[in-house]
């Protein structure tokens, strides 16, 4: 994928589970045992298994085709106890694929598996098929857990992908820095729906630590080392060379406090920063970059919204405000407009060499600005309340430096006036890659009310 690396080593682990197939029928004097478990068997059953897929994507190759995904052996449930003892002990799995039985027991059986609130898949085979997988959408319906039923190798890409965002979500933890809520958008920030919606952990601390953390190591051998290296990436322009230093201590102040609050996720309530010296735009395009996601002005929907994108298409991703700094003539020629301060150095054209400005022509603070490839991307967002999440795809057509924002992109769509009157949310999000419908089963399995546009 060019320059677009993975953020971070996470693994999605899946766990296999037999729970047996109809039922044995042997001691019966009964048609089933004659015909069925001890007949002919079905011929075109036979050829099906002879055929050879162009890719095999079955459970046991998995982890040969994905260096992210861990197959464990299968568990073997039979019944109620062996279900609860499965649930009672695993604490790594992200989805149960179950080889699954067509009796009255396995609904009793898939309830149970079920309060692990992780998806239950059906099993398929090496095409990608889940010939059987109608009987696990069927409890699935009743039960009530989330399920997909792939069928073919798209499909489990697509699921593998959902399954990696989703795991990538509940192991976030968010640190916020200043005042709760943000002065300047809407956004879902109470501690306790944050872990009931999204099963995120959840921080915050005061302006005063982070701008005390930043004046500590202004001047620092450290800051003033990072300082070089940024001059050796970098173009710096809008007289920034000399105070460089104090941008390299925002993003060393910032590791530093993730650090402390053990946090891999991060949003500011920027707007009531006491000096614009203190934005942390060049500092989070690099944090992006390292897998910490992050998000401005308090929005924590957005900082939900860029994980899971992200976890779903496998790199970097950046925010914007929608359809700010833009003209009637994108709209009309099928063209959003994504703009904002924040855009990491692996979403750069291969061969550019980024600059570093100043904020919004104030000479103060620091931004990033560069050519983007013009390629495929998966955009979206969420609602203010959490609850709605909504996804599109196009291809990036121009780059802009707009000031104010400083980064502007305008991105081909296939309905712009559908997407201005569709989409949700303060900021919206994107990342390279057309990973529209694993976006989408991601949002399923967080349980969002979907809408694709």
């Amino acid at each position: 994928m060019k320059n677009y690396p993975f953020l971070k080593n996470h693994k999605i682990v899946l766990q296999p589970v037999d729970l047996g197939w109809g039922c044995d029928y042997s001691d019966a004097p009964v048609m089933a045992a004659e015909a069925w478990q001890f007949g002919v068997k079905k011929p075109r059953h036979a050829k099906r298994a002879d055929e050879i897929p162009p890719r095999d994507v079955s459970l046991d190759n998995l982890p040969a085709l994905y260096d992210w995904v861990i197959v464990k052996e299968p568990a073997v449930v039979r019944d109620l106890a062996d279900a609860r003892r499965l649930v009672g002990s695993d604490t790594e799995s992200d989805a149960y694929i179950v080889r699954v039985s067509t009796t009255e027991e396995a609904g009793a059986i898939l309830a149970v598996l079920a309060q692990k609130d992780i998806p239950i898949l059906p099993n398929w085979d090496n095409w990608g098929f889940a010939w059987y997988g109608r009987f696990v959408i069927g409890w699935a319906q009743e039960i009530g857990y989330a399920s997909f039923l792939p069928t073919g190798a798209d499909d489990v890409d697509d699921l593998l992908r959902a399954l990696r965002a989703v795991s990538m979500l509940r192991h976030t933890k968010i640190l916020y820095i200043g005042n709760i809520p943000s002065h300047s958008c809407n956004a879902e920030c109470r501690p306790l729906n944050l872990l009931r919606k999204f099963k995120v952990d959840f921080r915050q601390i005061d302006f005063k630590e982070y701008t005390d953390a930043v004046d500590a190591l202004v001047g620092s051998p450290e800051a003033l080392a990072l300082a070089e290296t940024w001059r050796e990436r970098h173009t710096i322009l809008d007289e920034r060379d000399p105070v460089l230093d104090r941008y390299t201590a925002v993003y060393l102040a910032l590791r530093q406090l993730l650090a402390k609050y053990d946090a891999n996720a991060l949003t500011v309530d920027c707007a009531y920063f006491p000096s614009i010296e203190y934005v942390a735009c060049c500092a989070a395009s690099y944090l992006i970059d390292e897998g910490c996601c992050f998000g401005c002005e308090g929005d924590i929907s957005q900082v939900i919204s860029l994980q899971l994108l992200m976890g779903v298409c496998g790199g970097a991703g950046m925010m914007g405000n929608l359809f700010e700094n833009a003209i009637h003539r994108d709209i009309e020629e099928n063209q959003i407009v994504i703009n904002h301060d924040v855009m990491p150095p692996s979403m750069a054209c291969r061969d550019c060499r980024m600059c570093l400005r100043d904020f919004h022509d104030s000479r103060k603070g620091s931004t990033f600005i560069c050519d983007m490839p013009k390629e495929a991307v998966t955009i979206g967002g969420l609602s203010y309340d959490g609850k709605k999440f909504w996804v599109s795809s196009g291809t990036v057509k121009w780059v802009e430096d707009t000031v104010h924002c400083r980064i502007t992109v305008g991105i081909d769509v296939a309905d712009a006036k559908a997407i201005m009157r569709h989409s949700l949310g303060h900021h919206q999000v994107m990342a390279y890659t057309e990973h529209k419908k694993a976006a989408l089963l991601a949002g399923q399995f967080m349980g969002f009310e979907t809408r694709e546009i």
